[in-house]
């Protein structure tokens, strides 16, 4: 929805009560009113409570393409910072398009690993199992984890076939199936994640983790923290100023950086891409290294807004360090 200008709106959504609260967290209440707040009024508010912009028309000009409701976590994490003493609507505005940048990146490269554990995966089950072999729940380990994903499975397929011609038509010769190269076009990245840990046959797994240089168990956790943060991004919810990611994985040897941080998050992909990389004169196939550099670029625009420290929980002080591991 769109929160309107002027006068009462819709009923039942969450508005602001002020954010300068006497809890202990520092933390603006949300209270529930029967009414809707203008973005007038919710301005008003904000100036009351100290936003020294709430009265400019770029303050309007936020509420008016980015709800309350969704800029409520990062005003409470301005909130909560003790260096930005004189707080702005700009600052909040600032850490939600640093969060946005930080995630699509992300998403970029989320995008080449995903691509890389399909064709692994792909290549050593077709070749071992035949282009039907997700359709054969002998060979996976455990029958209520393969009907759980078989179901996933299913209805991606289905959403695939009712809008593409050459998928449905593959469908079709299949006898209600497809093969396993068109298949798994068709899988998010949650369902591949699932399939390939409950596969059975551990020359295909082995395959799969030695391009990632890492064991099963490894590839296994990274990916549910990877998928859990893909989702997050997908729907830009609040990744970077989250005091810690969704899903904590397992540790990478030799690499420090917290594992609950966010910044866990770029270290980790890194890591995976990193066997990617070979000597070319085309720097767009140094994955590991393109990130690193595109990460330290945004992370060095939020510090340079902030004058120098960053001061968000979710990116340690010394990021640095940690970032170049992947140079």
């Amino acid at each position: 929805y769109r929160q309107g200008d002027d006068g009462p709106g819709m009923i039942g959504i969450e508005s602001t009560g002020g954010t300068s609260s006497g809890d202990a967290s520092g933390n603006p209440p949300v209270v529930f009113s029967p009414r809707f707040k203008s973005n007038k009024e919710i301005l008003k508010t904000l100036a009351e409570d100290g936003f020294l912009d709430a009265g400019t028309p770029e303050a309007l000009y936020v509420l008016d393409h980015v709800s309350y409701q969704h800029l409520l976590p990062y005003i409470k994490v301005l909130d909560s910072l003790p260096a930005w003493e004189q707080r702005t609507v700009n600052m909040v505005h600032n850490l939600l398009t640093f969060d946005r940048r930080m995630q699509s990146m992300l998403m970029k490269y989320i995008g080449i690993f995903e691509a890389q554990f399909r064709a692994q995966y792909l290549r050593t089950m077709a070749l071992e199992h035949g282009p039907y072999a997700i359709y054969d729940g002998s060979l996976f380990l455990r029958p209520d984890n393969y009907g759980k994903s078989f179901r996933s499975y299913s209805e991606e397929v289905d959403k695939r076939i009712s809008r593409d011609k050459p998928f449905r038509a593959a469908f079709d010769a299949g006898r209600g199936r497809l093969p396993i190269w068109m298949g798994l076009e068709c899988m998010t990245l949650g369902t591949l994640s699932a399939l390939f840990s409950n596969t059975a046959d551990k020359s295909v797994t082995d395959a799969v983790v030695e391009s990632f240089r890492c064991t099963k168990a490894e590839l296994t956790s990274w990916t549910k923290t990877i998928t859990a943060v893909r989702n997050i991004c997908a729907h830009f919810e609040p990744l970077f100023i989250r005091a810690q990611l969704p899903s904590q994985p397992k540790g990478i040897i030799g690499n420090t950086c917290p594992r609950r941080s966010p910044l866990y998050a770029i270290v980790l992909l890194g890591r995976l891409l990193e066997d990617m990389e070979f000597e070319s004169y085309d720097g767009n196939l140094i994955y590991a290294r393109r990130l690193e550099m595109d990460a330290r670029e945004y992370l060095l625009m939020l510090e340079n807004f902030c004058g120098g420290v960053l001061p968000l929980p979710s990116v340690p002080q010394n990021w640095r360090t940690y970032l170049h591991v992947l140079s």
